[in-house]
């Protein structure tokens, strides 16, 4: 799936689903407009309970408390990988109990441990600056250019090839989803589907 349009809400906003509940996924989606509110982040608001987000992107600005470029928040047991944060600019924020702010280039608030092989534009501006805190690795994504998040190696080659690519799968069907091509949307990734 793909959102292009602005969103804003007072709690849990997101480009995709406000809300990741009970082992919900959402997989091989993007979201291109701004995302504004309390708990917002580029593809979902909060994650939950088993929920998850893979192989997605958003490219829009997250503004707001508890924001990020991926996901707003999440709890325990959330799984965030194979994703990429090519968001302009994040903004606002509150620190948290871990004394950071809650506003980072993946997620912006919350447990860590089921975040890997996320990506995130290393000219991305944040607002106010994040403090140093334990999980801002993971929760800040690997630097990428934002030209290098425009190309298909970026996405296609798997991490346990040498590359460390995301994996996706490019082709014309729904086990081989994405296609990338410098004309079309503005460069990113797109479904295989859309047409232009």
């Amino acid at each position: 799936s793909y959102s292009t349009g602005n969103i804003s809400g007072t709690w849990s906003a997101g480009g995709i689903a406000g809300d990741v509940h009970a082992s919900g996924s959402i997989a091989n989606s993007y979201s291109t407009g701004n995302v504004n509110g309390i708990c917002a982040g580029g593809i979902a608001g909060f994650v939950e309970y088993g929920g998850s987000i893979t192989n997605s992107y958003s490219t829009g600005n997250i503004s707001g408390e508890s924001v990020g470029g991926i996901a707003g928040g999440v709890n325990d047991g959330v799984i965030i990988t194979n994703c990429a944060a090519a968001n302009g600019r994040i903004t606002g924020g509150v620190l948290d109990r871990d004394d950071c702010y809650t506003g980072h280039r993946i997620l912006g608030n919350g447990g860590v441990s089921g975040l890997s092989n996320n990506f995130a534009n290393s000219d991305m501006t944040i607002q106010p600056p994040m403090v140093s805190c334990a999980r801002d690795s993971s929760s800040n994504g690997i630097d990428k250019p934002l030209e290098e998040l425009k190309t298909r190696s970026t996405y296609e080659n798997a991490v346990d090839d040498g590359s460390g690519g995301l994996g996706w799968k490019f082709g014309d069907d729904d086990s081989n989803p994405w296609k990338i091509d410098a004309g079309k949307n503005n460069g990113f990734p797109y479904l295989y589907w859309q047409e232009f």
